[in-house]
């Protein structure tokens, strides 16, 4: 079962919970949600993702409160997935153009002498960071 950790206001800080939860969340309409595998990481990757926050959703101001971040480690891969509001995509992908990285509609799928295993989180705006 993959284990998820949140930063989110909603589920507590730093707190560990439930894949079900997480897809939960990631179903909430007006959210934008971009997974962003960081070990290993794609190169330039968590940086979009750092300076998305540190340039538009400052830690410490009321803009960070839209700003949502969970750490998924699956299939012995961590992944990113940070949230903004949809409204804001422009935004986003203003900065993700920046880094060299685009949104992809892709889904992950890990294959191995088991068989293969999908992403475990799904969504209508949930986008995979991607090199250009």
């Amino acid at each position: 079962m993959p284990k998820i950790i949140s930063d989110s206001e909603e589920f507590g800080t730093i707190a560990e919970k439930s894949t079900a939860e997480v897809q939960q969340f990631v179903e909430q309409p007006g959210l934008l949600h971009v997974s962003v595998m960081l070990f290993p990481e794609i190169p330039g990757a968590s940086q979009c993702m750092i300076d998305c926050e540190d340039t538009h959703y400052t830690p410490g101001t009321k803009r960070n409160e839209l700003f949502t971040l969970h750490i998924l480690k699956w299939e012995g891969l961590h992944f990113g997935i940070f949230s903004v509001p949809l409204e804001e995509r422009t935004l986003l992908e203003s900065i993700l153009t920046k880094h060299g990285m685009r949104l992809t509609k892709n889904t992950a799928i890990m294959f191995s002498s088991k068989g293969s295993s999908m992403f475990p989180l799904k969504g209508e705006h949930l986008y995979m960071l991607s090199r250009q």
